[in-house]
């Protein structure tokens, strides 16, 4: 019986810092408007529904992690208009098959809707077109070169961390 109570209290506790970590997690909804009109994001070698599924998500978890650096009762509401990925799909004939091909006239363009939560109440709402003309020219840091939106990923993060909107 008393290691039923023990079991049932360890039980309970896992259970509450779960639901506390993911109500932390949880700062900024991100969302997509009208997808298959946007600029740029092509699928290269892949179905370009998984394409977009995967590309989506990466830009959620992406801009979660950045939400969690908000100040307690602060979320970020994120809607992307349109989206312009840094290179061209090509085809490449030695290969046979079409690869992104990232040159420096085909700069990265990010157009988003942020609105700016406290205790759920809109204090900030604001359109951005964020693009980076010299994508190429500028270390990618800690950013992984193998990763696909490390050019997005960058003005982001650069947004996110200068930008007057967050200033609280």
């Amino acid at each position: 019986m008393r290691i039923f109570n023990l079991l049932f209290i360890a039980t309970s506790l896992f259970v509450s810092f779960g639901s506390l970590a993911n109500e932390k997690a949880n700062k900024s909804a991100v969302s997509f408007e009208n997808p298959k009109e946007f600029r740029d994001i092509k699928a290269s070698d892949e179905s370009q529904k998984r394409f977009t599924s995967r590309l989506q998500n990466k830009l959620q978890d992406y801009i979660q992690k950045l939400s969690k650096k908000l100040p307690a009762g602060y979320s970020l509401n994120i809607v992307f208009t349109n989206i312009d990925l840094a290179g061209r799909v090509e085809y490449n004939f030695n290969m046979s098959r079409e690869i992104r091909v990232v040159r420096q006239h085909d700069w990265p363009r990010l157009n988003f809707k942020a609105e700016l939560l406290k205790d759920g109440n809109v204090i900030q709402n604001q359109d951005f077109e964020l693009k980076d003309l010299a994508f190429m020219d500028r270390s990618i840091g800690r950013l992984s070169s193998g990763d696909t939106l490390r050019y997005e990923k960058r003005m982001l993060k650069e947004w996110f961390t200068r930008d007057k909107f967050f200033r609280i």
